[in-house]
């Protein structure tokens, strides 16, 4: 018993020392070198969620909250969405379902300077936004080192800060590693005296959450609401593209060749796919994918111009006027190039300037693209002004429309924007099941047990 209150004492005077110390190296009991996490301000992460009250370890018999969803966040794209759903259990020792779940769903779009917030009730409370989006582990930065724990096998090494407010926050993340494993975020989400702990099941960092920026249908219209793209990202593939005879570019061909295998259309749809403006697809997705696009419960064919231009009108794409002048980097035109009416399509780069197959073109002018005429021009919303925009998210990225049922199709079928599935060790388990213990109960046992380093 002495031994374990002096361990703990110990315990105390290491986090107190490591409080005062700003060196991000910190040192543990057993004089081993802990570096201070870096979090990507990038990511896409899965997590099991609990929420609870911050009196349970004294009071087992409060009611606590579990179940699974989504946090993610972009810096630069300027927008961060956690979304959480959590079923109610009578209290640790009983852990009877009781009849009430909690929707956790907050959505800042700081590009549109609009927060976003579903109530309980499912109703929706939109406010407006100032500055720049922050990194959520920005408190990191000035935590004090914890100590060292084991969860389901995994050495963690745990960081925790405090508030002017006295809002905890607490970050574990795998020895050695900078991927988070547990993360408590204060009263940022959950209410005062309640903690929501989130347990990442899969960690996905400078991953472009393509359809993870729309805005819930109970938030009402937003015409100026849109699909989060990057038009740069569509430049460089058609740059890097535009002479291939097939989508794997196993085999290039001089300029002016043509590509049977690989022509305008598909090859336009997949620079609009390598900037995430076609939700759902990438831009190595085999031919198939593209042959049989599903959007908005209709199939289109993208190697098609009679298919790829109501694909891009159905995702959002605005129309602008037949004119080389209206085709800017990122926007698609379709016309005549020699075979008649709509049997051209090339994707702009610049300012009248396209990269097209059929015959292989490189920054060449849409004008002799299309010298037959141009029959369409269609750019994600706002193309045109972004080298005016002052948006937080910057230059170079750019939107089209989505609404939530597109959303959640893009993202595998009605409903898989909500999936609370979630893989542990080699086993799929429903995070709504899963009996979760907070991490709280988890440390004193491990302390109590001597598993505390």
């Amino acid at each position: 018993m002495e031994k374990g209150y002096l361990s703990l004492l110990l315990l105390f005077i290491f986090v107190v020392i490591n409080v005062c110390s700003s060196d991000p190296t910190v040192v543990n009991l057993n004089n081993e070198k802990i570096k201070r996490p870096v979090i990507s301000g990038s990511f896409y992460a899965r997590v099991r969620a609990t929420l609870y009250n911050s009196s349970i370890i004294s009071s087992p018999t409060l009611p606590y909250w579990l179940g699974g969803g989504i946090f993610a966040h972009d810096d630069n794209k300027g927008f961060e969405r956690i979304q959480l759903h959590m079923k109610g259990k009578s209290s640790i020792s009983e852990s009877k379902d009781i009849n009430k779940d909690i929707f956790i769903h907050n959505l800042d779009r700081y590009d549109l300077q609009y927060s976003f917030k579903i109530s309980p009730d499912r109703t929706c409370k939109k406010s407006e936004t100032n500055g720049d989006l922050r990194n959520p582990f920005q408190w990191v930065e000035r935590a004090h080192f914890s100590g060292v724990s084991e969860y389901n096998g995994i050495k963690l090494e745990t960081w925790e800060y405090v508030d002017d407010s006295e809002a905890v926050y607490k970050l574990s993340v795998k020895k050695g590693t900078n991927e988070p494993v547990v993360i408590v975020l204060g009263n940022e989400i959950a209410e005062k005296g309640m903690f929501l702990e989130m347990v990442v099941m899969e960690w996905k960092e400078r991953v472009r959450p393509h359809m993870l920026s729309f805005i819930p249908m109970m938030c009402g219209a937003h015409s100026d609401v849109h699909l989060l793209g990057d038009v740069n990202a569509v430049v460089d593939f058609a740059d890097n593209n535009w002479n291939c005879a097939d989508p794997a570019c196993d085999q290039t061909v001089p300029a002016g060749t043509g590509q049977p295998g690989y022509a305008c259309a598909e090859f336009t749809a997949r620079s609009l796919a390598a900037g995430g403006y076609i939700p759902g697809l990438s831009p190595s997705d085999d031919q198939s994918a593209y042959i049989s696009y599903s959007y908005g419960g209709n199939t289109y064919s993208l190697i098609d111009c009679s298919g790829l231009s109501p694909a891009l009108t159905a995702i959002g794409f605005s129309s602008e006027s037949n004119d080389p002048s209206s085709v800017v980097a990122g926007c698609a035109a379709f016309g005549d190039g020699g075979d008649g009416y709509f049997s051209h399509a090339v994707i702009g780069v610049g300012n009248g300037i396209d990269d097209a197959h059929n015959n292989a073109r490189y920054h060449y002018p849409v004008a002799d693209s299309l010298y037959g005429g141009i029959d369409a021009v269609q750019c994600p919303n706002g193309a045109g002004t972004a080298s005016s925009s002052s948006s937080s998210s910057g230059s170079g990225t750019y939107y089209s429309s989505m609404n939530e049922p597109q959303a959640e199709e893009a993202l595998g079928g009605k409903g898989s924007l909500y999936d609370t599935k979630g893989k542990v060790g080699s086993k799929t388990e429903n995070m709504l099941e899963m009996e979760v213990e907070p991490q709280a109960v988890r440390l004193v046992e491990e302390k109590s047990s001597r598993k505390f380093e």
